[in-house]
């Protein structure tokens, strides 16, 4: 080691700097406390096992509290009829989307060029 090395301002003694190989925040950061927004979706996420029809059966929670409602509102639950229109009307069955790759992306372009291809010859 030098012996004529100088300590001072940007310059800490040799012992008392970081050791190779060793972090200087060893603790790290923080992870972000969860919000209750989050929370919410995870716990609706969650699976339960359901007894449906004497079969058990896993499902997300909010499954459950959907079908759950449904199943009221089919019995004749006035309060639960009205909260399923309400969902009809928001999430209508049309509104349900599907995600291809782009491999299947590409064969239904093919399968969609070739049926009008065909439409045009007839």
């Amino acid at each position: 080691m030098d012996d004529d090395y100088e300590v001072g301002y940007g310059r800490p003694p040799k012992h008392t700097r970081f050791q190779k190989g060793r972090s200087g925040n060893p603790a790290g950061k923080k992870r972000p406390q969860e919000g209750p927004g989050q929370i919410f979706h995870r716990l609706l996420r969650e699976n339960v096992t359901v007894t449906e029809n004497g079969r058990k059966r896993t499902m997300a929670k909010l499954e459950v509290v959907l079908s759950q409602i449904i199943n009221k509102a089919a019995s004749g639950n006035e309060k639960n009829f009205k909260l399923f229109m309400e969902m009809m009307t928001r999430f209508p069955p049309e509104a349900v989307t599907m995600r291809l790759d782009r491999d299947d992306q590409e064969f239904l372009n093919q399968v969609v060029a070739a049926a009008k291809r065909l439409d045009d010859e007839y």
